[in-house]
């Protein structure tokens, strides 16, 4: 009885802290990347959102351009070539239509985008990372909106070998902050793994992840959120 009570005290603190919960989300995502040069590449991004019990769908198209500086001495599983260097430098855009508006409404934002990500291998291989990401954003929504986002992004991973592939298992936390609201008004814990393979090209990732993403304003509430990402690399 004791340890029933003391669970549901948990949940309750949780539901100070957090607010409320809203409708569960779902993001499958493809991430493919031409390399541009010896340290610079494409990445285009494709990622649907669905949000079942809103009868709501959105899609983000993405297209980034990255150059990758001071590469560690490291030896990398990963196909992910990013990860062997110390300093990440990125310019993209982004188009965010809404497809099905449900209950939560029409918009649809375009992004430009900004980020300088540093990178720090600790020991035992953990992989420590820092992305830092500056957005002007465009949302139209019956009458056009204008906003700059700043995000920080921390994170901590570690590779393991199994071979002939690998498991990077991994989490971080992302704070947002909004001109449009004056103040930091999210944040995103999230953890997840993938599973990096050698089926074509220079290789494959699978990521199952989960993420809370925790709105602070207008109103304290939270939104769960299962993502399924596909990176390939070229």
């Amino acid at each position: 009885m004791v340890a029933i009570l003391a669970v549901l005290a948990g949940e309750a603190r949780a539901s100070d802290f957090f607010g409320p919960r809203q409708a569960g989300q779902f993001q499958p995502e493809v991430d493919v990347y031409f390399p541009l040069g010896q340290r610079s590449r494409l990445q285009l991004q494709v990622q649907p959102t669905f949000i079942p019990a809103d009868s709501y769908s959105d899609i983000t198209l993405a297209a980034f351009v990255s150059w990758h500086l001071s590469p560690f001495v490291q030896v990398l599983l990963s196909p992910d070539i990013g990860k062997g260097h110390a300093l990440e430098v990125r310019l993209g855009i982004q188009y965010n239509p809404v497809l099905e508006p449900g209950t939560i409404g029409s918009s649809q934002t375009v992004v430009l985008l900004a980020g300088l990500t540093p990178r720090l291998y600790l020991p035992w291989s953990i992989l420590v990372t820092d992305r830092n990401r500056f957005e002007a954003r465009w949302i139209d929504a019956a009458g056009t909106t204008r906003s700059f986002r700043y995000r920080n992004l921390l994170q901590l991973e570690r590779e393991f070998e199994i071979h002939p592939a690998s498991l990077t298992a991994f989490a971080n936390v992302e704070f947002i902050w909004d001109s449009a609201k004056g103040m930091w008004s999210q944040f995103r814990p999230q953890a997840g793994l993938q599973y990096a393979a050698d089926w074509f090209a220079e290789g494959q990732i699978i990521e199952l992840n989960y993420m809370a993403i925790t709105y602070l304003q207008p109103s304290r509430s939270y939104a769960p959120v299962l993502e399924l990402v596909f990176y390939t690399y070229f």
